[in-house]
């Protein structure tokens, strides 16, 4: 049999050997901690980013739901408003009750708060729906307040 003879390059191929095979054992420790703390984190992190994402809705959703329900009194305010413009027309003198109702009517077509809020955040855009809403509540109770001064001056139709 013959003997293998050591060669300096065995020792150095060895050497590099184990440090290759140590290092592969180091990267895969290392991807197989970050997994886990991945794992853990979205484990714990995603139910809390998901709670906080359904309350941010639940925001915008009754900022919208009160503009929706402000919309509907505007649009009766408006249509009440109309028909006593019309039925007014030419059986009253007070011109300046009919200007004033007419102006109402007219500037209830072009306002902003009839948008809905789309800059900011969630919360922000909620806040400012309800504002909106508050906004367009009062332009229909103004509405309103000049149709019964227009109908009062009218008086019943005969």
């Amino acid at each position: 049999m013959s003997e293998v003879v050591e060669t300096p390059y065995a020792a150095l191929d060895r050497a590099r050997a184990r440090r290759r095979r140590r290092w592969r054992r180091v990267g895969l420790v290392t991807a197989m901690a970050v997994l886990v703390v991945g794992a853990g984190a979205a484990a714990v992190g995603y139910p809390r980013w998901q709670a906080w994402d359904q309350r941010e809705q639940r925001l915008v959703d009754a900022g919208v739901a009160d503009q929706q329900s402000a919309w509907s009194e505007i649009g009766d305010a408006l249509r009440s408003g109309r028909e006593v413009l019309l039925d007014a027309g030419a059986r009253t003198d007070d011109h300046a009750a009919r200007d004033a109702l007419a102006g109402l009517l007219e500037e209830a077509t072009t306002l902003d708060a009839m948008t809905i809020p789309v800059n900011g955040s969630r919360a922000e855009q909620g806040a400012e729906a309800h504002a909106r809403a508050a906004v367009v509540r009062e332009h229909a109770a103004r509405i309103r307040a000049a149709a019964a001064a227009l109908s009062a001056s009218v008086g019943p139709a005969g």
